[in-house]
């Protein structure tokens, strides 16, 4: 969960990983050439990442519609799985506010020296659990 949360924030291209718009020195970056309906599509499209990514994070890290009474109740299941997903996006949020840009290099340091290894022990890891177990539905 914790290599999903950096990689989404890689990925949205947000403080810490905004080293191509540089948000603190310049005024917001590219989006300073922008102005009206251009400017607030292009901040909607970055907001609907997020929103995307977390329920995404919802659905695979925390499972997604269960908790305490949701499988007799649609709605409070769709509750749930709101909840989870407002949680993982306020807990990007959060991060974002809370960190510093980080240079280039340590970027690719980190890319290469936590998260590549973690995402291929992970992937190593599954394809021991399906080995052992069998692959899932089949």
């Amino acid at each position: 969960f914790i290599a999903y949360v950096v990689a989404t924030l890689a990925a949205e291209n947000r403080v810490p990983f905004d080293i191509l718009e540089a948000e603190s020195e310049l005024v917001a970056g590219f989006r300073v050439e922008y102005s009206g309906m251009k400017f607030a599509l292009i901040q909607l499209g970055e907001y609907a990442h997020m929103i995307a990514t977390s329920f995404l994070g919802a659905l695979l890290f925390l499972g997604a519609w269960d908790g305490p009474g949701a499988a007799g109740s649609p709605w409070l299941g769709a509750f749930y799985f709101l909840l989870k997903a407002m949680f993982v996006f306020l807990l990007v949020t959060w991060i974002r506010w809370s960190f510093v840009r980080i240079r280039v290099d340590q970027i690719l340091a980190i890319s290469w020296k936590l998260l590549m290894p973690v995402a291929l022990l992970l992937l190593m890891a599954t394809a021991v659990v399906v080995t052992w177990n069998g692959p899932v539905g089949g």
